[in-house]
């Protein structure tokens, strides 16, 4: 489309904001950040006070954000400028996504398409219904909303981890993020962005780079969030790693420091518990981590729970669009006979990316509602993108049903937690099951069985049917734990025939004389509906495939437990 020229409002807005900073510098309300490498920023002192006594924020522009909500929300937007990145290079995608942060902090107005996600690039989009203006030239966008931003900061090429370094930055001062190569056009005669940072040559090391940023502005970042980004990814356009949007929207919008700290590394890993010690337990860590067990078992220590989420894409859209929670359909429960009792659930669910894209695209098989299948699904979308969870609430067929977890409002290894942590995140996550109607929750954990009060926490707390338990266990089998809590321990798979062979070993110890009860996972990378209906076709007239509530319900019947109260 063509560009509208709007650039004398443009200069005269960046006049005004400018002298603005003059005079408020000049009359001592700002004060600068100096260290030993030289980087100076102007930062208002009474903001970089209040944020460093309460470090959370209820309302910043148009977030809100309240005390006991678990993510923020953000207005509502009324049209969105969508700007196709998906054959851009990263760096480009680096300062879309930095200064789409800056623009949706105060209302969503920049929409990304980017890389080549599994159910479409425009397939969101078109659910979202809210009107849009499709830019193929994502420089349309820039040109159109750049005088957002207050100038730019430049990362250095050599020192990689300096791309963290700056969103952090381009967060707390409204800034984008620019690289080397982008640079001259920024500051150029058509745009014209003063450099606010410039971070070449000012570290030694990436390891410099992340003490710098944690000694001097993790103090000012938000602390009612987290965010674990790697500096790059690979790109199969450039056949190399390059920089990248995605989460950085959020982490700019919510001025949340971004970081990748390696737990191979010692020195990085001090670092990671030196910012978890820094927060209030309850508080959500989105991204990810090098090592994935090792990672959740270090935040789970520290009442941390984990949001897999560095390649969800418009976050700060998604968070603002209003959708309904619907309540799930009832079907009827099959009778209690002397059968085979199997439920199969997808995993992944606490992943927002995979909901976003794999879920969404494993959804549309056509062999989807032919068999009773469990999905694993996040209940804090209820908060940050309603409109996702709404689109598997209202296309559910009635053999589809939704479970919490893992391991109820984020992914925790409960036995890590601290007992009085533990429960205050059942408390959490029982508040946000009950808004999207979940009533079996799906855990995984780093035991081969449940500790007894683990399983009381979620007997008080998640008013719960049951249990789906899970740590790559041999065989299923179903228990009454504390709290006359049932828990199924699931088998998992990555294939149909290991799949059957699992379940055929669970099911040898049937004495065929009363209802055996077991359950699978199904690694959703790896297995579809399509799947797991070839495995239930070829199980045989011993079996009854069931979703998760009536597995628990015929369970309770079986052993003479009370019905669930929800």
């Amino acid at each position: 489309m063509s560009r509208t020229h709007t650039t004398p409002i443009q200069h005269l807005a960046r006049f005004l904001l400018c002298s603005a900073i003059i005079v408020v510098e000049l009359f001592g309300i700002h004060f600068p950040i100096v260290n030993h490498v030289g980087i100076h920023l102007p930062v208002p002192a009474a903001v970089a006070a209040t944020r460093a006594a309460h470090r959370v924020h209820d309302t910043d522009g148009g977030i809100y954000w309240p005390q006991g909500q678990a993510l923020p929300r953000f207005a509502s937007p009324e049209e969105l400028d969508v700007a196709r990145v998906t054959d851009q290079p990263g760096d480009l995608c680096l300062l879309l996504a930095t200064l789409q942060g800056l623009v949706n902090r105060n209302r969503p107005q920049i929409y990304l398409e980017e890389g080549q996600p599994a159910e479409g690039v425009d397939t969101w989009l078109q659910s979202l219904g809210i009107p849009y203006i499709m830019h193929a030239d994502p420089w349309e966008v820039i040109y159109k909303y750049i005088a957002t931003a207050r100038g730019v900061i430049v990362y250095d090429p050599n020192i990689i981890d300096t791309v963290n370094v700056a969103t952090t930055m381009a967060g707390l001062y409204d800034g984008v993020v620019v690289s080397p190569q982008l640079l001259k056009r920024l500051t150029g005669t058509t745009y014209n962005m003063p450099i606010l940072a410039d971070l070449r040559g000012k570290f030694s090391s990436n390891l410099q780079a992340d003490i710098w940023q944690v000694k001097n502005l993790w103090p000012l970042a938000s602390h009612r969030l987290l965010i674990g980004l790697l500096p790059t990814t690979p790109s199969r356009l450039l056949g190399r790693v390059t920089t990248y949007g995605y989460l950085r929207d959020y982490a700019v919008a919510n001025r949340a420091m971004v970081f990748w700290f390696s737990l191979q590394s010692p020195t990085q890993a001090a670092l990671f518990r030196q910012v978890l010690a820094g927060v209030k337990p309850g508080t959500p860590y989105l991204g990810w981590y090098d090592k994935e067990f090792r990672g959740v078992r270090l935040t789970s220590s520290y009442g941390v729970y984990t949001i897999a989420a560095d390649y969800f894409s418009n976050l700060t859209v998604f968070s603002g669009v209003r959708a309904p929670s619907l309540i799930q359909r009832i079907v009827p429960t099959p009778p209690l006979r002397n059968k085979i009792y199997l439920t199969f659930t997808m995993s992944e669910g606490d992943n927002f990316q995979y909901v976003q894209h794999t879920m969404r695209h494993l959804w549309d098989d056509p062999e989807r509602g032919q068999v009773p299948l469990n999905w694993s699904i996040n209940p804090l979308l209820y908060d940050a993108a309603p409109t996702i969870l709404n689109h598997y609430q209202l296309t559910a067929s009635a053999n589809d049903y939704l479970v919490a977890g893992p391991s109820g409002g984020g992914y925790v290894y409960p036995s890590n937690w601290l007992f009085s942590n533990l429960n205050s995140f059942m408390r959490q996550s029982s508040t946000y099951m009950r808004k999207t109607g979940l009533h079996v929750v799906f855990i995984l954990d780093d035991r081969l069985a449940i500790p007894s009060y683990v399983s009381k926490a979620y007997s008080d707390y998640a008013h719960t049917s049951g249990i789906l338990y899970n740590w790559w266990n041999p065989t299923s089998y179903t228990t009454i734990a504390t709290g006359n809590m049932p828990v199924s321990t699931q088998v998992t798979a990555t294939s149909r025939q290991e799949m059957l062979n699992a379940i055929r070993l669970s099911a040898s110890r049937w004495n065929r004389r009363s209802p055996l009860f077991l359950s699978a996972l199904a690694i959703s990378w790896s297995l579809s509906p399509t799947d797991i209906k070839y495995v239930a076709d070829h199980l045989g007239p011993n079996y009854v495939v069931v979703r998760g509530d009536q597995y628990f319900k015929l369970f309770r019947q079986a052993r003479g437990l009370p019905a669930a109260q929800y």
